[in-house]
């Protein structure tokens, strides 16, 4: 079954984001996030689309990172 998950949204309800961060901050909570469902969803992994929506991105960032 494939997975879209909005990624803003999972943070805080993961508890791995708490209110304001700069840019290195929200970096590391993403990169938590993702290890975090790697691991939770195994094999159903590469079925997971996670979507950062944001404003403004951060400078350097990729528009898409597999």
């Amino acid at each position: 079954m494939p997975y879209l998950i909005d990624g803003y949204n999972l943070l805080p309800t993961l508890g791995i984001l708490h209110g304001r961060t700069g840019p290195q901050g929200l970096e590391k909570a993403r990169l938590r996030m993702l290890g975090l469902l790697r691991g939770s969803l195994g094999t159903q992994a590469t079925d997971a689309t996670i979507v950062f929506d944001a404003a403004q991105a951060p400078p350097g960032a990729p528009a898409q990172q597999e």
